[in-house]
């Protein structure tokens, strides 16, 4: 893969370049099998990293002799793997011959490898090129795939790069995936995503096409921030399986790879790996080098034998969810809202119970949606939902969803992440930040300097009503320092706290302003931050700040939902990089903080705490590995100690991750009520906004332990 560069400047392919460059040479570690195909089986979860491991093939510059780490790069593609001590081949390279029979010599040699993965190019091409049709390479794939049915993908090589710079579109993908179905192939689809592509406008259609993606970096300095990337693609393309590459040369800047970075990347890819977080490392190189290899295969040895998370689950119970949850049927699950998502749920002062969400109008002129900030209010439990009230919708000067600049781009606003809460005299709050999606004339999206998206944070902002909710105010904007920045990403979370003396608090989190000059002592390094504000005037104004945790990354994941225990103990829920949720307490109004103590697992998140009229507590999170949707479990011990063993699911039907953000409050009635919501799958941005959909879970106290403690309730 690393014959073309990936800013799209072809070179020429590596069978005409062997001499002068030397052979790619590559090994895959990847987890549990990938999206599987309907009419596939199953691909068995490795058990130990060992059986996980591929090696990345180039058949066509294996050469006869014995293999070795010193030719390690001319050998064939099953000497690789004898070399390496890897079960698995990706046959990679040129790609799959389109001459049948040598197509067939090259997956004989490796015929008694468990899993199997084919590189295709399209037809007539040893590249990725125009007019991108793929009919007759998988008509030579055919054929091997019913000899050895351990073949479960293909991948598609520089597809934002290379492929991309002569018009490859996501169409070209979906015609990939209908030529294997029209060919009766349950094939995955695996594509080469590069980090350096993130900003360019074309890259998210196409990832979105795939089954898998197999992310690099192209400068091994970059490979610092793997964990970071990895992060993004979760946050792009949520639920989507990811394979991490990591090279053993440095090719962004033309040296040798250096044994400390390079043990830095595999250390830290092996840790998303045994996360679940990846599902595998491809190991690349196109030069002989015996001492990185070496080193490579002897790191494979010390670490080949240790189990994989996937093989040391929670011992199976009659019908669980498959990350071993009990399935709480017996809940009363109702959709609230349509084109809406990201709910947040809070009880009031008499009882009641308000429902905020995000609702998204979606513009006729380009593939884009404004989003505002209602409130339904239930009265019976949850069992019924007053008609939606406006908190705030940003609108241009002349009152429409979005602005023309003066370049004739668009910029389209969003109110996104809100909080509620009542204070005791009665006022209700509300909180957001504003985000300016940027698009250029012609309506792709536009990413922004120095950030990875393409919108521009506007900061935060407060409106209150002291009516009941009926009307709110004007939004205020926020001083957030010491958060903040040229380019801020900062965003409050779902519920405000009253503390006993009046004070209000409010949890933020996002970017470290670099200009800040306050008190605060800050670690030089910290680039984003989470904690607290706080307010003495019913949330009019907004101050006297506390950072809970601060970390060097540039990627606020860090959201924060607070809690006040009867016992005046404070309890932070805060998502963080691993995409688990942690916990963090406060006895001093939130002042001083210990933690963290693990919450959830990686993949279940984002997370809160409600503590129940009885004491006891709930705790909530949105499950974005499957069953993906909602989940819930109780602690006895004010949060000291979790009952994860006997979480019960409470959604388990969505269709992908880009799902929960569950949390929960009580009804006067007593009725335990958790919001959560679905999207559905991609297809354009307006659409993903319109099937969005709000739902919630009703039961009681009685319901949730006893789903929790009987393996057999609320089974189908």
């Amino acid at each position: 893969m690393i014959d073309r560069q990936p800013d799209g400047r072809n070179r020429s392919t590596l069978r005409r370049n062997a001499a002068r460059l030397g052979v790619v040479s590559a090994i895959v570690i990847a987890v549990g099998g990938t999206v599987v195909a309907a009419d596939r089986p199953a691909v068995k979860s490795p058990q130990t990293v060992r059986e996980a491991l591929w090696v990345w093939g180039n058949p066509e510059m294996g050469q006869p002799g014995e293999a070795s780490a010193e030719r390690f790069a001319h050998a064939t593609s099953r000497g690789r793997a004898k070399v390496l001590g890897t079960p698995n081949v990706l046959m990679a390279g040129s790609g799959l011959p389109e001459n049948a029979a040598e197509a067939l010599s090259w997956t004989n040699d490796v015929g008694d490898a468990p899993r199997l993965v084919w590189e295709i190019m399209a037809d007539g091409q040893d590249n990725n090129k125009p007019p991108f049709e793929y009919k007759q390479r998988i008509s030579v794939l055919k054929p091997l795939v019913k000899r050895y049915p351990q073949i479960e993908a293909v991948l598609i090589d520089d597809m934002t790069s290379v492929a991309a710079s002569h018009g490859f579109l996501p169409e070209h993908l979906r015609g990939i995936k209908d030529e294997l179905k029209k060919q009766e192939l349950p094939l995955d689809l695996w594509g080469v995503l590069y980090t350096m592509n993130f900003p360019l406008p074309g890259t998210d259609p196409l990832v979105r096409e795939l089954d898998v993606i197999n992310l690099w970096h192209w400068h091994a300095k970059d490979t610092a921030n793997l964990e970071a990337n990895v992060a993004e693609c979760e946050r792009r393309y949520p639920g989507k399986p990811i394979v991490a590459g990591l090279y053993l040369y440095d090719y962004g800047d033309g040296r040798r790879m250096p044994l400390d970075i390079h043990e830095a990347q595999c250390e830290t890819a092996l840790k998303l790996l045994k996360e679940q977080r990846i599902r595998g490392i491809v190991f690349l190189s196109i030069n002989d080098d015996p001492e990185v290899v070496k080193w490579t295969a002897d790191w494979i040895k010390r670490v080949g034998d240790e189990p994989l998370a996937a093989a040391t689950g929670a011992p199976p119970t009659e019908k669980p969810a498959p990350d071993g949850a009990r399935l709480f049927t017996t809940a009363r699950k109702e959709m609230v809202a349509k084109g809406a998502a990201f709910s947040a749920i809070t009880a009031l002062n008499d009882g009641s119970l308000a429902l905020t969400v995000q609702r998204a109008k979606a513009l006729d002129e380009l593939d884009s949606s404004n989003v505002g900030i209602e409130w339904l209010r239930s009265t019976d439990g949850g069992e019924t939902w007053s008609e939606p009230t406006l908190i705030y919708r940003p609108l241009a000067e002349d009152g429409k969803l979005f602005r023309r600049r003066p370049d004739q781009g668009y910029e389209v606003f969003q109110a996104r992440n809100q909080a509620i809460g009542q204070l005791p005299d009665g006022r209700m709050l509300c909180s957001f930040c504003v985000l300016n999606y940027q698009y250029t004339p012609s309506g792709d999206e536009e990413p922004r300097p120095g950030v990875a998206w393409n919108h521009e944070n506007q900061g935060l902002f407060c409106t209150w009503s002291d009516d009941d909710g009926r009307t709110w105010t004007k939004p205020t904007k926020i001083d957030i320092a010491p958060f903040g920045g040229p380019r801020p990403m900062v965003s409050p979370h779902w519920w405000f706290v009253s503390l006993p003396d009046g004070t209000v608090l409010m949890s933020l989190y996002g970017s470290r302003d670099p200009q800040y000059k306050g008190p605060l002592t800050i670690p030089d390094d910290a680039q984003t931050m989470s904690g607290v504000l706080r307010s003495t005037d019913r949330g009019e104004t907004w101050g006297d700040p506390t950072i809970i945790m601060s970390k060097a990354g540039d990627l606020p994941w860090e959201e924060n939902a607070l809690r006040l225990l009867d016992d005046g103990t404070l309890l932070g829920s805060m998502r963080t990089e691993r995409h688990s949720v942690d916990q963090y307490s406060s006895t001093d109004g939130g002042r001083t903080w210990s933690g963290p103590t693990p919450f959830t697992e990686p993949g279940q998140q984002p997370g809160g705490v409600l503590q129940l009229k009885s004491g006891l507590l709930v705790g909530t999170w949105g499950n974005r590995r499957e069953p993906y949707g909602a989940a819930a479990m109780v602690s006895r011990d004010r949060g000291q100690s979790w009952d994860f063993p006997h979480r019960v699911s409470l959604e388990w039907e969505s269709p992908n991750a880009n799902c929960g953000y569950a949390n929960a409050a009580q009804a006067g009635d007593g009725t335990i009520v958790v919001t959560y919501y679905i999207m559905g799958e991609y297809s354009t941005y307006r659409a993903l906004w319109d099937d969005s959909r709000v739902f919630i879970s009703r039961f009681t106290e009685d319901e949730l332990l006893q789903a929790m403690s009987n393996q057999r309730v609320g089974f189908p």
